[in-house]
């Protein structure tokens, strides 16, 4: 079983990616176990604290692309195994993450690897729980190289996604 480590790569050259790093704190260990850094190749990157742990671990933040939503996860397994299933318990909160989103909204999820134009082999089920969290079962990155997850959060016909992405090596 190969495990995943997570690459938020950053759109645009060196200099943005420098700036965002520096946003972030620099590889200062973040509340998530998480370190942020720039590379060399003008994308950021976010690693496990502890790289005994082989990949992510614990729970990850990410913003909707509109601001609107902040959706905590964390994937069981952890870290994510390659081409094994795996499940993953998400929340959602409003922009400033100290809310959780209404009954209102719905969640869906996929995930995809863009470079190689497709996405999983399986269509993963999203269900609600009673404390308004979501539990997507049946996601699968059956293939190593770089993936994109998506989290689409609906409200009144209006939909943000959320993306994480990651490379499995």
């Amino acid at each position: 079983m190969r495990s995943a480590r997570c690459v938020m790569k950053l759109m645009g050259c060196g200099v943005v990616a420098a700036m965002w790093a520096a946003t972030l704190g620099a590889c200062s260990t973040g509340s998530d176990g998480t370190c942020c850094e720039a590379s060399q190749n003008g994308a950021a990157s976010a690693r496990a604290a502890d790289p005994s742990t082989g990949g992510q671990t614990g729970t990850t933040e990410i913003r909707s692309n509109g601001g609107a939503y902040l959706v905590r996860f964390e994937t069981v397994p952890s870290p994510i195994p390659t081409n094994e299933l795996f499940s993953m318990r998400v929340s959602v909160f409003d922009g400033s993450g100290r809310t959780q989103a209404s009954e209102e909204i719905s969640l869906s999820a996929d995930a995809a690897m863009p470079h190689h134009h497709h996405g999983m082999n399986v269509r993963p089920r999203v269900s609600r729980n009673d404390d308004g969290s979501f539990l997507v079962r049946g996601m699968q990155l059956h293939m190593p190289g770089y993936w994109e997850i998506y989290f689409d959060i609906t409200r009144d016909g209006r939909t943000e996604r959320a993306q994480y992405n990651l490379t499995i090596e």
